[in-house]
């Protein structure tokens, strides 16, 4: 990508899901990974040695070194941090606010897959909250802790007062109401693209406008709980009690709501892409050239919607699933007017239904595939194509996905997924193989300088396997 995304991921507003479609944006190695604000802690305090600047730094001067060096390499950075948040003019922010019933439910329900030994070792009040949400039902959650000083700190708005520290000082000092007065200026002023929750769909579409993306048709749902009806009924006393707590949280999300509307971008599609930002993008990629194909690693940002976010990153195993929908895209960066081989690797199905109904489009047109065998993947599918574009739009239709939940392959994974993809790529057809429908052979001495690549480079073992399609 061209510029630094921030997302502030207020905890229980699809950030998960979101974040996982950012990480797609950019190469793996210029995403801040998900857990580095629990690294950063442990190597800044876990230890005298590491402790910086002192020993007895506070946590405020903490957050602010977290900020600091989160925004200092990385292209894509998520995070529940507030310290994240920067008015730096080369910085695109933005963040999602949900309805604070739904949120607080959302809460319980994660809390509730936590392993009592787990919370266990929590002190104080966020070990207390995470007990009682373990037995507690939702009313007799609120009626012990909704109006404990504690609660305040779970609310959208503190999370949002405190991000607000980039604003001119003198007008926090101004600011008459409290949190939810400096939360809305936040929002205001600190934030290129503000959405709610409540339109998820329509929240991703605008963001991938703003940052010149693919804009997906679906976004994969991920760390979700799992629902209760009988202990997650609010009675009109706890439900009152909640908005009252919470009041600033119920202001703050009409507000958003009211933001999120002006954003709107329904005009933005595949066609706008394609006819935008696409080769922007396809220009950032980098293939592996081996002298007679180019291949893609998932490494790199994949140009596209469709998918998951990647897998086992920096390894040769790296892939990412289709899903959540029956139809993903690939953009492919190609010379325009050759005979192509188009080929994706796929590492698995999620189900042998998913192989079954596996067919593909090219530039809008069904296109036959030819499945072979090929290194470290269950197998190559091959697809013969012709473009005077210098890119191949590749549709990957399924009938549908599954959950590995659904299954029984995944106890707790609800994800919808199809195929893993392992990696994808191009070759120009020979001269001596034009004219068919399939992929021909390589010449001799070709085969075997693969086969010495292999040798030298097994991580690159896709790129340069290629075998005879009949």
């Amino acid at each position: 990508m061209n510029t630094k995304i921030i997302h502030l991921h207020l905890p229980k507003t699809a950030g998960t899901s979101i974040n996982r479609w950012l990480d797609l944006l950019a190469p793996a190695g210029r995403v801040r990974p998900a857990d580095y604000d629990e690294r950063f802690f442990i190597r800044r305090t876990a230890t005298t040695a590491w402790a910086y600047p002192f020993p007895e730094a506070t946590p405020e001067a903490l957050y602010d070194d977290l900020g600091r060096e989160s925004r200092a390499y990385w292209d894509i950075i998520h995070g529940h941090a507030h310290s994240l948040v920067t008015r730096h003019p080369s910085a695109y922010r933005f963040v999602i606010l949900r309805d604070p019933t739904s949120r607080l439910l959302s809460l319980l329900r994660d809390w509730r897959r936590l392993e009592p030994s787990a919370v266990e070792r929590l002190a104080g009040p966020a070990g207390d909250v995470r007990r009682d949400a373990l037995t507690c039902t939702a009313n007799e959650f609120l009626e012990r802790h909704a109006r404990a000083p504690h609660f305040r700190l779970l609310s959208q708005a503190h999370t949002l007062r405190e991000a607000a520290a980039p604003l001119p000082e003198t007008a926090l000092r101004s600011a008459q109401g409290g949190d939810l007065t400096v939360a809305r200026r936040a929002l205001d002023e600190l934030f290129d693209y503000v959405g709610v929750f409540e339109d998820l769909a329509g929240a991703v579409r605008c963001v991938a406008r703003d940052i010149g993306a693919a804009p997906p048709a679906d976004v994969p749902q991920a760390n979700a709980g799992r629902r209760d009806p009988a202990r997650d009924e609010l009675s009109p006393a706890a439900l009152a009690l909640l908005r009252e707590s919470w009041a600033d949280d119920y202001a703050l999300h009409e507000h958003a709501g009211r933001l999120a509307r002006g954003f709107a971008a329904p005009g933005y599609d595949e066609a706008a892409f394609e006819q935008g930002p696409l080769m922007t993008r396809l220009a950032q990629l980098t293939p592996w050239y081996t002298g007679w194909s180019h291949g893609f690693s998932l490494d790199d940002q994949l140009v596209g919607s469709g998918f998951h976010g990647r897998e086992v990153q920096h390894t040769s195993g790296v892939h990412t699933w289709s899903g959540p929908g029956s139809r993903s895209v690939l953009y492919v960066s190609v010379p325009p007017d050759e005979q192509l081989d188009l080929f994706l690797d796929v590492a698995g199905y999620v189900d042998p239904r998913v192989r079954e109904s596996l067919r593909v489009r090219v530039d809008g047109l069904e296109a036959p595939l030819v499945r072979r065998p090929a290194a470290d993947v269950a197998e190559r599918i091959w697809i013969r194509a012709a473009t005077s574009r210098p890119y191949a739009k590749l549709e990957i239709l399924v009938d549908r996905s599954y959950s590995p939940d659904e299954l029984g392959t995944g106890p707790g994974d609800l994800r919808q997924v199809g195929l893993a993809l392992r990696g994808y790529g191009y070759r120009i057809v020979p001269a001596t193989d034009r004219g068919g429908e399939s992929c021909g052979d390589l010449p001799e001495g070709v085969n075997a300088a693969a086969g010495r690549e292999r040798e030298r480079h097994p991580d690159h073992a896709w790129a340069v396997d290629f075998v005879r399609a009949a």
